[in-house]
C-alpha cells in the first residue's frame, strides 16, 4: 500500500535526521508555509530551535505558542533580542 502523506512531509517529518539537514538550509521565515503544510510537518518545525536576530516578535505568546523550541527572537514592543545566537539568524543549537 502506497503512502498517503506527500513526499516533502515523509522527509520533513518522518525521518529526523533528513528533516534536521533540510531544516538547516531554511530560516523562521520558511515556518509559516511549513506549519501550515501538515500536521506532522507542523510538529517537526515546532521542535526546531530556530535562533533569529532578526525577524521582529510582535506577539510574543503566540510566536512561542507556534515556536516552543525557538531560542531568539526580537520583541518589538522592547525592541530588546533575546536568546543566544550560533552565528546570526537561521538555525542555533539552543542557549
Amino acid at each position: 500500500m502506497e503512502p498517503t502523506e506527500p513526499l516533502l512531509v515523509r522527509v520533513l517529518a518522518g525521518n529526523s535526521v533528513t528533516g534536521a539537514t533540510i531544516f538547516a538550509y531554511l530560516d523562521i521565515a520558511d515556518t509559516i508555509p511549513l506549519r501550515q503544510l501538515h500536521p506532522a510537518v507542523a510538529g517537526a518545525v515546532a521542535d526546531v530551535p530556530w535562533c533569529d536576530k532578526e525577524t521582529r516578535v510582535h506577539d510574543v505568546v503566540r510566536w512561542r505558542a507556534a515556536l516552543p523550541a525557538c531560542s531568539g527572537g526580537i520583541n518589538a514592543e522592547r525592541l530588546a533580542c533575546t536568546g543566544t545566537s550560533a552565528g546570526g539568524t537561521g538555525w542555533c543549537h539552543g542557549p
